[in-house]
C-alpha cells in the first residue's frame, strides 16, 4: 500500500511517501516483514523522484515510531545526506533483496541488536545500495532518524 500526500506547506519538490505492507507487520523486528518491500518502495519512490541518486528510503527503529505498523518513508535525499550516511560506514548491498540482512549485520556490528532503523540510498562507490542505521544525522527531507526529527519543510 502507498500513502502519498503532502501534509505541510512544503515546496513542489517535497516528497514524502509511505510504503506499507498489505498485511499487519509491527516493525523492523517482526519476522513477518516482507522481503519484496524494498524493491516495491524503490519503484514507488522513482515515480516521484526521477533522479535515483536523490532517493532515500527509511524505516524507523521501534523506539522512534508512533505506530506499531512497519512502513518505509520515501523522500528526497538532502544535498549533504549521502555524505552523512557514508560517515556511518554503511553496509553495501548489490540488490534490494539483501537490505534486511545488511541491516542486521550493521546493527550487530554497532551493538544495536533489534533496536535499529534503516536508511537506504543508491551507492556512489559501486553498483548497488548503501544501507545504514541512522543516528542523529539529517539525511532526507522528511525522514525521522533514531535520534532526530528529520522533518524539514523546503
Amino acid at each position: 500500500a502507498v500513502n502519498d500526500r503532502k501534509m505541510c506547506g512544503c515546496g513542489a519538490d517535497f516528497v514524502h511517501t509511505l510504503i506499507l505492507p498489505l498485511n499487519r507487520v509491527s516493525g523492523i523486528e517482526d519476522p513477518k516483514r516482507p522481503e519484496g518491500i524494498w524493491s516495491f518502495a524503490w519503484a514507488e519512490a522513482k515515480r516521484s523522484i526521477s533522479d535515483e541518486d536523490e532517493i532515500a528510503l527509511a524505516i524507523n527503529p521501534p523506539h522512534r515510531r508512533s505506530q506499531d505498523q512497519l512502513h518505509i518513508h520515501a523522500t528526497r535525499l538532502l544535498p549533504d545526506g549521502r555524505e552523512r550516511l557514508m560517515a556511518l560506514a554503511p553496509e553495501m548491498v548489490s540488490d534490494l533483496e539483501h537490505v534486511w540482512d545488511a541491516g542486521r549485520r550493521h546493527a550487530a556490528r554497532t551493538g544495536l541488536e533489534s533496536w535499529y532503523g534503516l536508511v537506504l540510498v543508491r551507492s556512489t562507490v559501486g553498483p548497488g545500495f548503501s544501507s545504514s542505521r541512522p543516528r542523529a544525522a539529517r539525511i532526507g527531507h522528511s525522514l525521522k532518524a533514531s535520534a532526530a526529527d528529520l522533518h524539514r519543510a523546503t
